[in-house]
């Protein structure tokens, strides 16, 4: 997608451009939510590794690095959305059908509490706060996140 953006532009582009186009691991979807994120969880008391998590997210610059833990921790987080928002409404058979969930996800989660899926998951601020700590838990199970303090 960010490369699309970059070619739509209709900007002349040299060899090194399009390569450093290519290389580009910029997280779009990211870009949009860490901030959203952010500001709908600033006054919500968290855990210390879910604080750690969003301490660590401010930080990043966005980039997919397989060497970073706050793509691991974002990606996770917002499967751990996804799980909240459909584990009861969507029986796991048909889940596989379901290939515009990620879509369908970043539009309730534009919409916010005027969604009624947020609604039925306590409202945006509930489902962000459960989705994260689900998020640390199951990464410092796995031991797959290493920060300067440990989980």
């Amino acid at each position: 997608m960010r490369e699309l953006q970059r070619l739509e532009a209709g900007d002349d582009l040299t060899a090194k451009d399009m390569e450093d186009l290519q290389m580009d691991q910029v997280n779009l979807q990211a870009r949009e939510f860490v901030p959203f994120f952010e500001e709908t969880l600033e006054n919500v008391v968290l855990t210390e590794t879910g604080q750690q998590a969003m301490d660590a997210l401010k930080q990043w610059d966005l980039k997919d690095d397989a060497r970073d833990a706050e793509p691991l921790i974002f990606h996770t987080w917002m499967d751990e959305i996804e799980t909240l928002l459909y584990q009861d409404e969507i029986p796991e058979s048909m889940m596989a059908l379901f290939e515009g969930s990620g879509q369908t996800t970043d539009e309730l989660l534009r919409k916010g509490d005027d969604s009624i899926w947020m609604k039925e998951n306590g409202g945006l601020e509930e489902v962000l706060r459960v989705a994260l700590e689900n998020t640390v838990d199951k990464l410092r199970y796995k031991k797959q996140i290493v920060m300067l303090t440990p989980f």
